[in-house]
């Protein structure tokens, strides 16, 4: 049988039902589908959404696969046949499926193309691939129409019957498939009623509650959540360059897929490629913070304050911070101070904290005495403002405050440096201040309006350094007291005398 043109002629449909097959292999799945997705702000096309909501689906590309074996192994029947009415039936099978491909794929095209001025361009870089794959499955069905001309029955009415059954299996399905396309783009419409204009950009009035006002996901509605994760995904663009650039139905296909992998650590292959497909470097903050929206469980597995409402997240901060402070105590009980606080205190980057007059708005004592700070290595001040150093960065230290009505005495024993500064108080309050937010300290300046004294004890820095673990080690005493001068001392240990 190899002999005869039928085996060659259903050789070569074979060879060229797989040719697309080896095609997806050889190149990356992104080639065909990121231009038309990177145009900028889309227009609502139901085909092209329908495309990629149904193509995306994992079922039906496992079907869709396997649907290119069809055409081989009717070959193999055709050949098991030898001539038999089976391998007719195998043929005229193939036949249909090749067809029937063309018209699914024409179904999707169909309400777009002839409506939509918008919907033709955003087709377009598809349109060479489509119309050539579709002439590919045609030529590839005229080839085993040929093979098999003359099988069969050979009574007209039977091949009349088996043609009709084709044409009308054809048009069954493109009716059916663009009766689909335009449900699921109406139902699209309703449902995502709104969510087009998050392409408007960073603090468009849709995004508002989740860009500009951070509201949590445990504060977001159910129905509002695709929304809050298509602002977030866009307003964070730095951290995933290439999902800011979808439109809505493919951005929130790519959102699932990689919460699908969430659980996964960026080194995984799965992993790595959808996150080299999104722009993403790693599982950084801003990616799951929008991708939460999506799939709370598996974000929750490695985030878990991030499916937290925020009345939750300032409870579970205050609870921290109340365990933090637990491990703080005064380091000097006498002599009584006039006002006192024990606290751990979170410096941020870089470290350090303040005390500034009242008057004095919020940041603008950073840097007073900064240079003086760093000669002694403790603490320096400059006008109504004192800076403060600190060893670590990014943890807690404990942190207590004593305000006092005279100056205490000196202690250096069990202190590592002492260090006394000046600053004046025109508004008659001084405030200890952080780069994160803090509860509120007692007032130091006792004695109102006037200059004062601020002597800061600390040890431990060197200890706090090495530490890993999550407590406070470094360890203020800061102690403010009445005084008229702006020297910035070091007081040193006293070193026992011998004889």
């Amino acid at each position: 049988m190899w002999r005869t043109h039928r085996f060659w002629l259903w050789t070569a449909a074979t060879v060229l039902c797989l040719l697309p097959l080896t095609f997806n292999l050889w190149f990356p799945r992104d080639l065909l589908t990121l231009n038309q997705l990177t145009v900028g702000e889309l227009p609502r096309c139901p085909g092209f959404e329908a495309k990629y909501v149904i193509g995306g689906n994992s079922i039906v590309l496992v079907l869709w696969v396997l649907n290119i074996l069809m055409v081989p192994v009717a070959f193999a029947m055709w050949l098991l046949a030898r001539g038999r009415p089976a391998g007719w039936l195998a043929g005229r099978l193939a036949i249909a499926y090749s067809t029937v491909r063309v018209a699914i794929d024409t179904a999707f095209i169909a309400p777009d193309l002839p409506f939509s001025e918008d919907c033709r361009q955003m087709w377009s870089p598809l349109t060479p691939w489509n119309v050539g794959l579709n002439l590919h499955y045609l030529f590839v069905a005229l080839l085993i129409a040929i093979a098999v001309r003359g099988d069969g029955p050979r009574s007209a009415r039977a091949l009349t019957a088996t043609r009709a059954l084709t044409v009308v299996t054809g048009i069954a399905v493109l009716v059916a498939s663009t009766g689909i396309t335009l449900l699921i783009g109406t139902a699209g419409a309703d449902r995502d009623q709104g969510i087009q204009a998050t392409d408007g950009g960073i603090g468009s009035e849709e995004c508002h509650d989740w860009t500009i006002v951070h509201r949590a996901y445990g504060d977001t509605a159910p129905r509002d959540r695709e929304r809050a994760f298509l602002c977030l995904a866009r307003d964070g663009g730095g951290y995933a360059t290439r999902l800011a650039q979808l439109p809505d139905r493919e951005l929130l296909i790519r959102g699932r897929e990689l919460c699908g992998v969430a659980h996964l650590p960026s080194t995984d292959p799965t992993a790595r490629e959808l996150l080299d497909q999104a722009g993403a470097y790693d599982w950084g903050y801003s990616l799951m913070n929008a991708l939460v929206f999506l799939c709370p469980d598996a974000v929750g597995r490695t985030w878990p304050e991030l499916v937290l409402s925020e009345a939750e997240m300032i409870q579970r901060e205050k609870d921290y911070q109340v365990e933090q402070t637990s491990y703080c105590s005064d380091p000097r009980a006498r002599p009584r101070a006039h006002r006192q606080a024990t606290t751990a205190l979170f410096v941020g980057e870089g470290g350090g904290y303040g005390i500034s007059d009242v008057g004095v708005d919020a940041g603008d004592g950073v840097g007073a005495g900064l240079d003086a700070a760093f000669d002694n290595g403790v603490a320096g001040a400059d006008g109504d403002s004192a800076t403060i150093l600190t060893e670590v960065e990014n943890t807690f230290v404990c942190v207590t405050v004593k305000a006092f009505a005279k100056a205490p005495p000196i202690v250096t024993r069990g202190w590592d440096k002492v260090v006394e500064t000046g600053v004046r108080s025109p508004g008659g309050g001084l405030d200890l201040w952080s780069w994160e937010e803090i509860e509120p300290l007692p007032d130091l300046a006792v004695a109102g309006p006037g200059r004062y004294r601020i002597r800061v004890s600390v040890r431990n820095q060197e200890r706090a350094e090495l530490d890993t673990s999550d407590r406070p080690v470094e360890e203020h005493l800061v102690e403010v007291f009445p005084g008229r001068s702006t020297a910035t001392v070091t007081h040193h240990r006293r070193q026992a005398s011998t004889k």
